[in-house]
């Protein structure tokens, strides 16, 4: 596990109790490009969110194609709300590329992606375990995946 992940892993265990088994790093420069080579990626964007003060746009409610930067800058975009703001933006967007992997003919591409972009994800998982992963998430409708957020907690 890279030094940062561990790190995480390690305080929220201490803070909050939580075992981490796995880590997951993306290297988001290259995710944006991946977007791009994807064609760019449609975001259901569920609240609006404006993000004028940081050079980028004013979002509207609905769905949304963003390219590679566009779609980076909606999910990492500073928010003066609560942080989970700012993870559920992020949750759309994975969904997104879900979404466009698995619907845009994009699975007889894998291998030419996979040679491309290989240094994209860091991870302690094992290739089986990620190609388990990965057959799980093809068999998923993701428009009926719901995600849930915790609740804001206080350490301990």
């Amino acid at each position: 596990m890279e030094e940062g992940a561990s790190l995480v892993a390690h305080t929220l265990n201490d803070q909050f109790n939580m075992t981490i088994e796995y880590s997951l790093i993306i290297d988001l420069d290259q995710l944006a490009n991946l977007i791009d080579d994807l064609g760019g990626v449609e975001v259901k964007i569920r609240q609006p969110y404006d993000a004028r003060a940081y050079g980028l746009i004013y979002f509207e409610p609905g769905t949304m194609l963003m390219s590679g930067d566009l779609a980076l800058a909606y999910a990492t975009a500073a928010d003066s709300g609560s942080i989970w703001n700012g993870l559920a933006r992020q949750t759309e967007v994975i969904l997104g590329i879900g979404n466009r992997i698995l619907t845009a003919g994009i699975i007889p591409r894998i291998p030419e992606l996979f040679t491309k972009y290989h240094n994209l994800i860091t991870t302690d998982l094992s290739l089986m375990e990620a190609l388990s992963l990965g057959c799980l998430f093809e068999s998923l409708d993701l428009n009926s995946v719901t995600f849930t957020m915790m609740e804001e907690v206080t350490p301990r």
